[in-house]
């Protein structure tokens, strides 16, 4: 399981300092952000609408660049770059990869929240 200390924060904190925003709030932001582009690739896939996952995975990364979370990053771009060649194996590969790392990510996230 993933630590808050595994996340670097930093970014996030820029923000909320540019910002004046509680970290809480800026936190449920980000989660909520990622979550929605998270949903929008599901049900894409589910779909079957590789240019609509490439989009929502695209989309994600900009709420997850803010946590800097490399293997997060990494399945993003992954699924992106996939969907758009049209590798349905890769991109099954890469929401795999996401649903694995996300609900770690989320809990540190929260947890660095309730500790701010």
């Amino acid at each position: 399981m993933m630590s808050e200390d595994e996340l670097d924060l930093t970014q996030l904190a820029e923000l909320q300092d540019a910002l004046n925003q509680d970290l809480q709030a800026l936190v449920a932001t980000v989660v909520s952000d990622v979550e929605r582009n998270l949903d929008q690739v599901d049900r894409a896939l589910f779909d079957d609408d590789l240019a609509a996952a490439r989009r929502a995975a695209h989309a994600a990364r900009n709420g997850a660049l803010l946590i800097d979370d490399r293997a997060l990053l990494d399945a993003l771009a992954e699924l992106e770059t996939s969907a758009q060649e049209g590798d349905h194996a890769r991109v099954r590969s890469a929401r795999a990869a996401l649903h694995e790392r996300w609900p770690s990510v989320r809990g540190a996230l929260e947890r660095a929240a309730g500790a701010g």
